[in-house]
């Protein structure tokens, strides 16, 4: 990847899929333990959808379930703050 590269959603999954790999390969193990936070339980969610078989268990920390309601509530609230 280049620097002038587009970072994408599809670039990051490919990454941990690499890392993980990687790490799989490195500790000689068949399945690893993964723990997101915040942005990585969204990668999270992508590895134990796509690769079930490489994960023995998944933590998600700050679970990411609907950004877009996420921000609207977060904006509304700090509207609110700033009219008060």
């Amino acid at each position: 990847m280049t620097r002038l590269e587009p970072l994408t959603i599809e670039r990051f999954i490919s990454d941990t899929e690499e890392v993980i790999q990687y790490l799989r390969d490195d500790f000689n193990k068949e399945k690893l333990v993964i723990v997101g936070g915040s942005w990585g339980t969204v990668l999270g969610m992508h590895m134990v959808k796509r690769h079930p078989d490489w994960i023995h268990a998944y933590v998600g920390i700050g679970q990411a379930v609907n950004s877009m309601k996420a921000r609207s509530v977060t904006y509304q609230r700090l509207l609110m703050h700033a009219k008060e």
